[in-house]
């Protein structure tokens, strides 16, 4: 019989895109999946939204806590031996539970994968987010100065994510928690980095300022609890400043995106003191770029680069498919 794997969908005043994630895991080529929906005190027809899908899902309601703790609440709830967890407004391709739960089927060892995601703007593509494969014995490292993993692009062992407490509900933290999670349980368990695109991710078409300052307040508590809580090893001390540094890149990038070129501007040099690491990020030099040329000129180069992604990623996804299939991990079809 097929593993049982959960998934937890958190969600809060998100009753019109709800049913597409929901959609998504029940058309899934694994059929053997507990759907749990947690509702964070939505006061939108959410509840409406849901009761289509009958008992093929469970729903359950809490007060507005945040997804830190709806997603706790989940896990609490989980049946599966494997567990994922689906934000309410992306979506998932029929094959993503299938090739993740393959990888860790083949490897005992490792509790946790992590795959590749697509970025959308309604019904435009507009990016693809590449992770790679962290170090094997050190992978802390690797999440100390960069985060290529999403939420709801990953799979693991549910005995993991219990094992660490699940996911911080410090309310400060909203935001960077599952970075948070994903540091944590980088020293308990062996992580695999799966070559394909899984996930659909929704992006926010406009960043606001009152966006952008709650992103600030959660990295500075994620860098803070990382530096304080005491539960890295000491030898990660050394490369605390990495993820100072990109932590104020990123914040350069959401002011940049709401128009505040002179907090963006601050946060780049900001983040070139931290650690010369960013440098090695083309990031840095494009969102120095957006900030000092004219208005005018910025639109154009940024549908340049969108451009230029799109063609890029067609190629980089066939040959992708391609060595995943060969390594036997995606049972996506029968093969002859």
């Amino acid at each position: 019989m097929r593993p049982l794997v959960t998934v937890v969908i958190p969600t809060y005043n998100r009753g019109e895109l709800l049913p597409q994630a929901i959609e998504s895991v029940l058309a899934q080529t694994h059929g053997n999946v507990e759907v749990i929906v947690v509702d964070d005190g939505s006061t939108d027809a959410t509840r409406l939204a849901v009761a289509r899908f009958g008992d093929q899902i469970r729903y359950v309601y809490q007060a507005h806590q945040e997804r830190a703790k709806a997603r706790n609440f989940g896990l609490q709830l989980a049946k599966g031996e494997f567990i994922a967890f689906l934000d309410s407004d992306d979506a998932w391709y029929p094959h993503k539970l299938e090739a993740e739960l393959a990888v860790l089927l083949r490897a005992p060892s490792v509790g946790f994968v992590h795959s590749d995601f697509e970025i959308w703007e309604g019904e435009r593509k507009v990016w693809t987010g590449r992770g790679y494969r962290l170090r094997e014995h050190r992978p802390v490292l690797d999440l100390i100065g960069a985060n290529p993993i999403v939420c709801s692009g990953n799979l693991m062992r549910t005995e993991v994510i219990r094992s660490i407490g699940g996911f911080n509900e410090d309310p400060e933290l909203s935001g960077s928690e599952d970075w948070d999670s994903w540091v944590r349980m980088s020293l308990v368990t062996r992580f695999a980095y799966l070559p394909l695109i899984t996930a659909k991710l929704k992006r926010r078409t406009e960043i606001t300022t009152a966006y952008t300052e709650t992103m600030e307040r959660s990295l500075a508590r994620s860098c803070e609890i990382v530096e304080t809580s005491g539960y890295l090893p000491a030898y990660t001390r050394a490369y605390l400043h990495r993820q100072r540094g990109r932590v104020a890149l990123i914040n350069a990038i959401n002011y940049r995106c709401c128009g505040q070129r002179r907090n963006s501007l601050a946060w780049l040099l900001r983040s070139m003191r931290c650690s010369g690491h960013v440098l090695l990020d083309l990031r840095w030099y494009y969102t120095l770029l957006l900030d000092l040329i004219p208005h005018a000129l910025a639109r154009p180069l940024i549908r340049l680069r969108r451009s230029l992604d799109i063609v890029a990623d067609s190629g980089a996804t066939v040959k992708a498919e391609s060595r995943v299939a060969e390594s036997g991990f995606l049972p996506l079809r029968e093969r002859g």
